[in-house]
């Protein structure tokens, strides 16, 4: 069991999430353009060679001369993995990651009703200030 941040270097392993997770293959480049920017993350989880879990974010520049935030946008585990504390070692990886970084903070958006994600982000000591936030999407 080991942890992996994926880079250009191994891009073969981003390409098997993309598989397994998302069921697509044609989306390589889009792998290749992601993993060569520096301040995007995809870290897996991998079991005896197998993968079970994933997470990737983005390290978000400021321009008001605060340090930098970390957004992470999913974090994914198989049906058979899940109730094992994967999702919380990804999430802990993201948490050093940000430190190693001097990221101000690291934020993520979820669902209430996704109560697993909600108890796993409370567990590891995310708060939600608000309970009023609102979620707006534009599709282009």
């Amino acid at each position: 069991m080991a942890i992996y941040r994926i880079t250009e270097k191994n891009i073969d392993l981003a390409k098997e999430v993309t598989k397994l997770f998302f069921n697509t293959i044609d989306s390589y480049e889009q792998v290749q353009l992601f993993l060569s920017d520096e301040k995007n993350y995809l870290v897996v989880y991998r079991n005896n060679n197998k993968i079970a879990g994933f997470a990737y974010g983005y390290e978000l520049q400021r321009f008001d001369g605060r340090k930098n935030m970390m957004y992470m946008h999913q974090v994914e585990v198989l049906h058979e993995y899940r109730q094992k504390g994967i999702g919380k070692k990804l999430m802990e990886e993201f948490i050093h990651i940000c430190k190693r970084r001097d990221c101000e903070k690291l934020f993520l958006i979820t669902n209430k009703s996704n109560e697993a994600a909600v108890a796993l982000y409370e567990r590891l000591g995310g708060i939600s200030p608000n309970n009023d936030d609102l979620l707006y999407s534009f599709q282009m």
